[in-house]
């Protein structure tokens, strides 16, 4: 679900969890800036909001509706601020 992620050679890039059509969870250890993510397999039929929490204190960074393109792609917005971020995209009713 996300690109570039984790594999046996980078174990230190993004990982991803989540309940299809419901959530989806990303984090990675190591710092992405200037290097930007994608989420892949966006679902045409369903509506996401998504955020950046830091997972050192809770704090919520709120990103508002993901606009997925037509291949079902969203490029990650940068992280607000130099640190590692969970992203959390979570289905809207």
């Amino acid at each position: 679900w996300i690109e570039p992620a984790a594999n046996d050679s980078d174990r230190w890039g993004p990982y991803a969890a989540g309940i299809p059509r419901r959530v989806r969870i990303f984090y990675s250890y190591r710092i992405v800036w200037g290097r930007r993510l994608r989420v892949k397999g966006i679902e045409p039929d369903v509506a996401y909001r998504a955020c950046f929490i830091n997972p050192s204190t809770g704090e919520e960074h709120d990103l508002g509706p993901v606009q997925a393109e037509a291949d079902g792609t969203w490029l990650v917005p940068q992280q607000p601020e130099l640190r590692d971020w969970v992203l959390v995209l979570l289905s809207v009713p």
